[in-house]
């Protein structure tokens, strides 16, 4: 059975609903997160639980509206009250439970929580905190260290504090005892810039700073013609290749659809087959023998597999023209060198999961994308990434590469950017 993730943005009103709407880098601070939220894969539900339906009309489309109890707006009221109304009031699994405050929190941050509740299976919740590595007091007396033998401080223990990004936790925590973190926990470090929380003036000025550094996105009906590419990295599945067909067919040979229908696989193609397969519910222990037999099935059905019109041409034509291309796919590295080699495609470069000598982790995370990027020599502002689902749009963000749509592939996107609507129009680069 899958399993559910509903993140939770508390919104309050009156003395905060102000801050709220707050613009930072000419964008109101409640949408950061909820933006953030939307952009993560494995999340389920997003809701918005505030008293005052005035912030319904400004909610992204993807955002349900809760109305709060104006009782719990109370300044008596304390987060107990709050997590136990939740926990009685919506079915999940897991709540991941975000702050407003907090607008830098990264989506790969919040997927390393996810995956760490779905692998690791021991912990009941997780949590964001930062590290400081630094000489602290308490109660007037130090933290960590001696004043008497006073270390350096790469020598001295760690402290950490919880950040106001997220947790994660069983919704049976919320309901049976009102908390966020549970008995079997497991910190997750995120960066000082993730750990801002704008409460006061001065953090406000800090936001805006960041927000106008990290703000690299841009869309353009003319980005092809004036984006400077030296590298197009493709991702494999609804950008060169359509193999859902085969996919449905691989998917209930291998016996996963005893587990789950073809329908909530699909929702997650992107992401590497162990995490579609946690996220769907299935053991780990289970894990390996359905992998083999789906991927047997597909390796031995590859006729099935149809190219977009148009591929190999345009693939040839941009190597021609000097430009690198690169493969990065969620595919096992056995089954994509088999399908270039099906197809025939001249290419530069192949990432994938289990690939010899790869060590990094995989989309939505950037690394894969650096790879080929260090495997090319290329520099990532050189780069363009192709994908067509929400992990590789996040993917692309997560390595600060410019993303493109493929709008004709598996996935939808709520998200703006630059897209394409056939593979041919990647010529452009070229120009």
């Amino acid at each position: 059975m899958e399993m559910k993730f509903t993140a939770i943005v508390p919104l309050y009103t009156d003395v905060d609903m102000k801050k709220n709407f707050l613009l930072i880098n000419n964008k109101p601070l409640f949408l950061y997160i909820f933006e953030t939220l939307i952009q993560t894969p494995m999340i389920d539900e997003i809701i918005c639980y505030c008293s005052n339906e005035v912030v319904k009309d400004f909610l992204p489309k993807r955002v349900k509206f809760l109305k709060r109890n104006k009782l719990l707006d109370q300044d008596g009221t304390n987060s107990f009250d709050i997590l136990k109304n939740l926990g009685n009031e919506i079915e999940t699994d897991y709540f991941i439970l975000c702050s407003v405050t907090s607008p830098f929190i990264k989506s790969s941050s919040i997927v390393k929580g996810i995956e760490a509740i779905l692998e690791e299976k021991e912990y009941d919740s997780v949590f964001s905190v930062v590290k400081h590595q630094t000489y602290a007091w308490f109660l007037d007396v130090p933290l960590n260290y001696s004043l008497e033998a006073k270390k350096r401080t790469n020598k001295i223990e760690p402290f950490y504090s919880e950040t106001k990004g997220f947790y994660i936790f069983e919704k049976s925590l919320a309901s049976k005892f009102g908390r966020d973190i549970g008995f079997k926990s497991k910190k997750i470090e995120v960066s000082q810039i993730e750990a801002i929380n704008v409460k006061k003036e001065s953090d406000l000025e800090l936001a805006q700073i960041v927000a106008k550094a990290i703000n690299y996105n841009y869309t353009t009906p003319y980005f092809l013609l004036s984006k400077i590419c030296t590298h197009l990295i493709l991702d494999m599945d609804g950008v060169i290749i359509d193999s859902v067909d085969l996919m449905e067919l691989s998917w209930e040979y291998s016996g996963g659809i005893s587990h789950a229908p073809f329908s909530e696989y699909k929702k997650l193609i992107g992401l590497p087959f162990n995490d579609i397969c946690l996220k769907l519910g299935i053991e780990v222990q289970e894990i390996p023998a359905i992998k083999e037999k789906y991927f047997t099935f597909s390796e031995q059905n590859i006729k099935k597999t149809k190219l977009y019109p148009e591929v190999k041409e345009t693939i040839d034509f941009l190597r021609n023209k000097g430009v690198k291309v690169s493969i990065v796919t969620s595919k096992s590295y056995h089954s994509a060198k088999n399908i270039i080699q099906y197809f025939n495609l001249n290419i530069d470069c192949l990432i994938a999961p289990d690939m010899p000598h790869y060590i990094g982790r995989n989309k939505p995370f950037g690394d894969p994308l650096l790879a080929a990027c260090l495997n090319n020599k290329m520099e990532p502002y050189h780069s363009i990434f192709v994908g067509d689902m929400l992990s590789d749009y996040q993917s692309a963000k997560e390595a600060n590469i410019d993303f493109i749509f493929a709008d004709y592939g598996y996935g939808k996107l709520e998200i703006t950017t630059n897209k394409i609507e056939k593979f041919a129009s990647l010529k452009l680069l070229s120009i």
